[in-house]
Parts: C-alpha cells; structure tokens; sequence
C-alpha cells in the first residue's frame, strides 16, 4: 500500500510539472488506488488473484434467498426472474454456482404465474451455503500447479470402468435395470465420471481428480458445467456435490 500511495504522489508532482490538471471531481469518485477494488458488489483483489462479493452483498443476498425459502408454496414469475439474474452475476465469482441457477432459470422461462418450489427451494439452499463456503476463490490468474490423480472411463450398455494407469487400480460393474431404462450412451458414460469421483475423490483431496473419457458429450457437460438433458444435469449436480464434500476438482479430458 505504502509503494501505491508513494507511485500516487510521484505521478501527481509529475503532472503539476508538466502543467497537466489532474480532475478533482472523477480523482475524489474513483478513490485513492487499492489492491482491492469493489466493482457491482464484486471485490477485484490483485494481492492473490481473485475476485470474490463483498460482505454486505453476501449478506444482502442471503438475506433474500432466506426469504425466499420462507414463502409459500410458490413465488411469482417476477421474483424468480430476478433472483435468477442476481445468481446468474454472482456465478461469476462462486465456482459451480453455474449449475445451480438452472432450475431458477427454467422456472421463469416457463412463464409460469406460480413456479413449483421443489427444484428450485433445492438450488437456493444450495447457494445460501454455499455464499459462505465458495465466495473468493475463483481466480483470475494462473493457479500454481496442482496435485492431480488420473483415471480412464469408459461405459457401455453392457456395464462401466475405472481404471488408474498410474496405480493400476480398476473397477467395474454392470448396470442396474432401472439405469438402464431411458438412458444412452453419454448417460452411462457421464454416470461413469461420478462412480470415478465416489472411488478416487478421497485420493485427489486437495488437488485434482483428472479423469479421462471418450465421450465427448460428457466432457462437454463436465467441463462446461451446463446441461440441458436433465438426466445430465442431475449427475453433474451429484458431481458437483462430491468435490464440495470431498475437497477435490473434477477436470475431464476427451
């Protein structure tokens, strides 16, 4: 802080001697240059790297979402709509707060006067959690390589795998009948990825858990962190849920 102040007053003295005014007006709304810079709520910290909501945001949030989850039955079209928008900014800066504004997001593209609270009530405790657990840790630069444990998947009608080439662990199984009812391929392979994750997210706590498929419309779910098929969007949730619970990131490569 003392070296920004000291570049400050350099600058200042510079331009008073080549006779260029300094505006008083903008200077005096901008504020004397920080690390951290609040822009709409967000916190830019070039200290470490990472942007994250301020105090009062998350309690302001919160706040609502709290209300939210007291209402009735049902909350009107207008008021998820909005809410939607909110976390829609807010997922810029909580990682895998993406795939937890889907539900508010279908909920007023319905266009429905009264949205059914089940689906939704379960996205926004989530993100009333998560407020508190997530918020400063998503970063714009380059993060420091990261311990990372590899996996191959691959799965079929026939049943699934895991193997580790680096520790030569392996698991398989078959399906059970109702996972094989209204499914495909990519759903199979993509349930695969979240077996991947209950077997070795313990092993890559801390670090990474790379898993390696051939599907590629199951590496674009995973590494997009959106889906559409909600068959897909419930395992990604499930996934997303693991690596809260076991301290690991799930990286897929195709």
């Amino acid at each position: 802080a003392d070296v920004i102040h000291e570049t400050v007053a350099t600058v200042k003295a510079l331009w008073a001697m080549l006779g260029w005014p300094l505006n008083a007006v903008k200077y005096a709304k901008e504020g004397e240059p920080a690390f951290v810079k609040e822009f709409l709520g967000i916190e830019i910290d070039m200290t470490n790297g990472t942007a994250r909501m301020s105090k009062e945001r998350i309690e302001e949030l919160r706040a609502k979402i709290q209300k939210y989850l007291d209402d009735g039955k049902s909350m009107s079209h207008k008021r998820v709509r909005s809410l939607a928008g909110e976390l829609s900014f807010v997922a810029s800066v909580v990682p895998f707060g993406r795939v937890f504004t889907r539900s508010l997001h279908k909920a007023y593209k319905a266009g429905e006067d009264g949205v059914p609270r089940f689906e939704v009530l379960q996205d926004l405790r989530w993100w009333h959690e998560a407020l508190g657990i997530f918020n400063g840790l998503a970063s714009f630069r380059q993060q420091a390589v990261l311990p990372s444990f590899h996996v191959a998947t691959d799965a079929s009608r026939a049943g699934w795998g895991v193997v580790s080439p680096l520790t030569q662990e392996m698991a398989c199984g078959k399906w059970v009948q109702e996972e094989l009812e209204d499914a495909k391929v990519h759903h199979w392979e993509a349930a695969t990825i979240v077996l991947a994750s209950e077997l070795h997210g313990e092993q890559s706590a801390g670090g990474l858990l790379v898993v390696h498929t051939d599907s590629a419309a199951s590496h674009a779910v995973y590494h997009g962190q959106r889906a559409r098929d909600p068959q897909m969007l419930n395992l990604l949730r499930v996934s997303t849920l693991m690596q809260m619970r076991m301290g690991f990131r799930l990286v897929t490569e195709h």
